[in-house]
């Protein structure tokens, strides 16, 4: 729902998190959620004008998981600056020193643990090979 209501106004840098799901004895559900973003600026066009954009972002969010889960929902929806939210890029370290090595690997300059013997290795023919 956030961009489908604003559009360009809101860069794409942004994530919605689970906070909790609670089950309601009546079988509703509330729902907590943060929005979190990495500037002041979209805080606040998130928010709009007297908290009027969450609050219709919030009604056609809630309208939408009632449709979804067919039962009430109560949604909580809480808007929060947290910069450098995303990680940085972090490129491929395949064949690098900065590769992850499981251990026993050889590079690791371990020995991998013997098999247990528990595991039979699939044959096209289905013939032990």
């Amino acid at each position: 729902q956030l961009f489908l209501k604003l559009h360009e106004e809101l860069p794409y840098n942004l994530t919605v998190e689970n906070e909790a799901w609670q089950e309601q004895k009546n079988g509703s559900v509330k729902i907590y959620q943060v929005i979190l973003v990495g500037r002041e600026t979209y805080k606040n066009i998130i928010i709009g004008k007297k908290g009027a954009m969450i609050k219709e972002i919030s009604y056609q969010a809630r309208i939408n998981i009632e449709k979804l889960l067919q039962r009430k929902v109560h949604l909580f929806l809480f808007v929060k600056l947290k910069k450098d939210w995303q990680e940085e890029h972090e490129p491929n370290h395949t064949g690098t020193k900065k590769a992850y090595l499981p251990s026993g690997h050889p590079l690791k300059g371990s020995k991998r643990e013997p098999a247990t013997g528990d595991y039979e290795a699939w044959t096209p023919s289905g013939t032990k090979g």
